[in-house]
């Protein structure tokens, strides 16, 4: 087995230093090879020299240079390592990463009980100290660390906040394996991460037009992910990020989540639309949520009459070109409604809609931001799915939906709760959620039992209908009201609100 270690770095000599001197250390058994290919972005710190010096203590040592220039950024560097590695499996590292010296068998341990080291197997290293924020202490704890006490010095240091890697508790949990989650790929770091070569290549390296800073190694996960990779938490070969002094900026945030929407732009997907919203450890929670949202019991539920339909039909869908119906999970709802686009919040509903609506275009969307340019559809039906969202998302969802449509129609029932959204949350199992990881602070918790016990989850909301036409109203949108209520056979009172 032959694994391939790329390392991009640009201006980090002292840096790059110390991790190809714990690579120098690594203890490798006979039948196992590895490679280490240094990338150098365009630095002027003397990193070719830096490389150079350690020829002699690798077998396979690779430097390759590309000049600095406008499009320069870590994912263009890690792609050309990609393709001029031959190992089997490709470790991405960053400069400033060191690992302790059984980090290569490590790795090689966890694909020998793989059919083959052509697997879809990603590991995702924890890596210590990854916090960017890091002060002066951070700098001298690590004076005296060296490639013989580094295990010594990680069991006695990686509990303390500076040096935690948010993932490791979720890792914990569920012991390593996480393709229970419903977005694995969100812990997708490429400080550290190691993936089979073919698959890597597979779904083409990383994304080299996202510029700046943040995201470009999730969207790289991501696809690994939609390629059917099946991601693991590495806690043995695990790797150390060297502190720096840094912060996160207003400008590394914004760039990073202009990242996130060009994400999004790029895959148009439910779980990416809201990843720009929802920050980190968030993403998860509120997937597992839509995935278990089950909106079969919301208007229009099963007791709605064909007639009611037929009449919502004749009102505002016949006679246009193009129309889009959201919060639908019946597929003889949505045909007898016979809008020309639907959206799907859930997989399952995606693909059931997508089979059995052939003339009906169906999209794997909530509604917040959508391919569709201005006033695209003549009118938007929508239930009482609103409801269920975060007021933030609420916002954004309006607000784009008065963007793409017309005319928006909301088909609602009464006011009251259901079960599901009324569920009572045991206050020892709220998480925290820090300020910086959202524009808006969701109720995150932790499931206490059933078949997803120990994930977390958002909270279920439920808005009254002043609350939604309180907003509308806030917003300038004007929308069209229809109150249903079940177990009759007309449209009820239609209303504009203003």
């Amino acid at each position: 087995m032959k694994i391939s270690f790329v390392i991009p770095s640009y201006n980090s000599a002292p840096h790059l230093v110390q991790g190809l001197t714990f690579l120098a250390s690594q203890q490798l058994d006979q039948e196992l090879e590895m490679e280490v290919i240094v990338v150098d972005d365009g630095s002027s710190d003397g990193t070719k020299e830096a490389v150079a010096s350690f020829h002699a203590q690798f077998h396979n040592l690779l430097y390759l240079f590309r000049p600095r220039d406008e499009l320069s950024n870590r994912a263009r560097a890690r792609n050309i390592g990609l393709e001029q590695a031959s190992g089997d499996l490709i470790c991405f590292l960053d400069a400033g990463i060191v690992v302790p010296s059984t980090f290569t068998k490590g790795i090689a341990a966890q694909y020998a009980t793989t059919a083959s080291v052509t697997s879809r197997l990603v590991l995702l290293h924890v890596i210590y100290g990854v916090p960017l924020d890091t002060d002066n202490s951070g700098l001298s704890a690590i004076e005296n660390l060296n490639p013989y006490n580094f295990q010594q010095w990680v069991e006695q240091n990686k509990d303390a906040s500076i040096w935690q890697d948010y993932r490791e508790p979720t890792f914990k949990m569920l012991r390593d394996r996480l393709d229970g989650l419903p977005a694995p790929w969100e812990f997708g770091l490429a400080g550290a991460i190691t993936v089979p070569a073919s698959l890597a290549r597979q779904v083409n390296g990383f994304d080299d037009t996202f510029m700046g800073w943040g995201t470009e190694d999730i969207e790289f996960a991501y696809r690994l992910y939609l390629a059917g990779a099946s991601f693991r938490g590495e806690r043995q070969a695990y790797a150390l990020h060297l502190p720096h002094p840094t912060s996160l900026t207003e400008q590394k945030m914004l760039s990073d989540r202009n990242n996130r929407i060009r994400m999004h732009h790029k895959h148009y997907r439910m779980e990416t639309e809201l990843f720009v919203y929802y920050q980190g450890l968030l993403i998860g929670p509120v997937l597992e949520k839509m995935h278990q949202l089950d909106l079969t019991h919301l208007w229009p539920a099963n007791t709605v009459s064909a007639l009611t339909l037929n009449e919502i039909r004749n009102k505002y869908i016949r006679g246009t070109s193009r129309s889009l119906l959201l919060g639908i999970e019946q597929p003889a709802v949505a045909k007898e409604l016979n809008t020309s686009h639907l959206f799907a919040h859930r997989q399952k509903s995606y693909e059931q809609l997508t089979k059995e609506l052939e003339g009906q275009q169906t999209f794997h969307l909530i509604g917040c931001d959508t391919p569709f340019t201005d006033h695209f559809f003549d009118v938007v039906i929508m239930t009482d799915y609103i409801r269920v969202f975060h007021p933030y998302m609420q916002r954004m969802l309006l607000q784009e939906l008065h963007r793409i449509a017309r005319q928006v129609v909301w088909i609602h029932g009464d006011d009251h709760m259901p079960a599901w959204a009324s569920e009572t949350l045991m206050e020892q199992n709220k998480i925290d959620v820090p300020s910086v990881l959202a524009r808006f602070q969701p109720d995150i918790y932790i499931v206490s039992s059933g078949l997803r016990k120990g994930h977390l989850k958002e909270r279920n909301y439920w808005s009254s209908i002043q609350d939604v036409t309180d907003l509308c109203a806030e917003l300038n949108i004007p929308i069209h009201l229809e109150n249903i209520i079940t177990g009759t056979q007309a449209v009820g009172e239609s209303i504009d609100v203003h």
